[in-house]
């Protein structure tokens, strides 16, 4: 039987002494059991597993709404500030300190947030840290003020979804008392296990058009696997490239020195920015931010996080339309109350633990390559490394419409990380929980 094997992975950072000051870079790096892996009969696959080394049960899950965001209608044509100041003065009359934005049907290219000083009928209201007392309350406002066109046979989708942001964060829990170093390592080993394991869903995105990309403190955007060069691969992939229809950046994936890692206090986006569909994960240290400031939150709010952005876009977005709120059953503002956020796990919050291939010509030993590249790129490398290969392997032979069996919207080689997506199921089944429970008081309160 072949032993299981330890491996550490080193957790990159370009800047130690500012986000983990005091913590030895060789303490940063988390922790593999390398070890066969067999089917439910108990027999070996012939692949590896490659588990993490890391207790989940010494952190706490929780899911948040970041902000939602809908479409109100004017009876008249109006401005966005006199919306907007429409609803501060009310709000604020009813004890609330609200933060939103009001604009147009067009959003901000940093923000993503709707463009004010608009004129108009339509108009986007984004509220940050919504609750259910405060959605309640502004519904209340708008159909009170008599400025709002109001839905008689359907009225409570007069004010639709267009956009909504669900965040899981991740605190270290260990119980006793946990020092300022252990809390900044044990942070840090989460914000790089999220990210090695994190497999963004296909329903969303054509295929790899959208790869991971991390932005760092320069603000300039780089890919987790570098983009095609004219010298990659030979003609024969390139053929069979066009062959299956995969764009050339599975040509770049299938080399294993293109894989590279983002810094841990990097974000990692998967999706285009106001695209239909945009995740981030992050090292959260920071909050409230405003242009190239940002307040530095206290060391027992840094933790680490994903989160999921859903909008519905017009034909202005690449010629075509998409209404993610809506398809997930968020149709209109009062449909949060009664909404099961879990339904967001497997199109939103997909994570998984990587298998790879033997050695060539010795099947006790793990195939290096691929564990190199997964301890670069993550699953998200991994399965588009084995999905070229593959394609090397197998394009030549016969095949139903000449295509290579590989499983694109699903794992691949990978199989689900069970504890990770039982966490953030839990935690996204609490956020339901509350929402109900608040929504309940708030309407007992009327």
């Amino acid at each position: 039987m072949t032993p299981t094997q330890i491996r550490r992975f080193p957790i990159r950072s370009t800047d130690i002494k500012t986000i983990a000051p005091g913590i030895d870079p060789d303490e940063l790096s988390l922790e593999y059991e390398i070890s066969p892996q067999t089917n439910m009969k108990g027999e070996r696959t012939g692949r590896f597993e490659l588990r993490p080394v890391l207790d989940l049960g010494d952190y706490k899950f929780r899911a948040e709404i970041d902000w939602v965001e809908f479409e109100a209608r004017t009876v008249e044509t109006s401005q966005s500030r006199h919306i907007h100041a429409l609803l501060q003065k009310a709000l604020v009359a009813r004890g609330f300190s609200p933060k939103f934005w009001v604009g147009g049907q067009k959003r901000a290219r940093k923000t993503g947030a709707p463009r004010g000083s608009v004129t108009g009928e339509i108009f986007w209201v984004r509220l940050q840290d919504p609750t259910p007392k405060l959605v309640r309350a502004v519904i209340a406002v708008l159909m009170s003020s008599g400025k709002i066109e109001v839905d008689t046979e359907m009225p409570r989708v007069t004010f639709p979804v267009t956009g909504i942001e669900v965040a899981v964060d991740v605190y270290p829990n260990k119980d006793g008392e946990i020092t300022d170093h252990e809390w900044t390592l044990m942070r840090l080993k989460m914000s790089e296990h999220l990210r090695k394991h994190f497999a963004p869903s296909d329903l969303f995105n054509d295929h790899y058009a959208d790869r991971l990309r991390w932005v760092g403190r320069d603000k300039q955007a780089k890919h987790l696997i570098y983009g095609p060069k004219p010298r990659d691969g030979e003609a024969r992939f390139k053929s069979l490239m066009s062959k299956h229809d995969v764009s050339g950046f599975l040509r770049t994936a299938s080399i294993a020195n293109n894989h590279r890692s983002a810094p841990v206090e990097a974000t990692v986006y998967v999706g285009q920015n106001q695209g239909p569909v945009m995740w981030r994960l992050q090292d959260k240290t920071h909050d409230e931010r405003r242009g190239e400031t940002a307040k530095m939150l206290p060391i027992e709010k840094r933790r680490s996080r994903i989160e999921v952005t859903m909008l519905k876009t017009d034909s202005d977005w690449e010629g075509d339309h998409h209404d993610v709120p809506g398809a997930i059953g968020l149709e209109g503002l009062w449909d949060l109350n009664g909404f099961k956020f879990e339904r967001l796990r497997t199109m939103g919050f997909n994570f998984h633990i990587p298998t790879v291939d033997c050695l060539k010509g010795d099947p006790l030993l793990p195939d290096e390559t691929e564990i190199e590249i997964f301890a670069g790129s993550g699953v998200y490398g991994l399965r588009r490394y084995q999905h070229a290969k593959q394609i090397d392997v197998k394009g030549n032979a016969k095949r139903p419409h000449g295509k290579a069996n590989f499983d694109l919207n699903g794992k691949g080689h990978m199989t689900v990380d069970a504890e990770t997506t039982a966490r953030v199921t839990d935690a996204l089944k609490r956020l339901t929980e509350r929402w109900r429970s608040k929504g309940e008081r708030a309407r007992k309160a009327v």
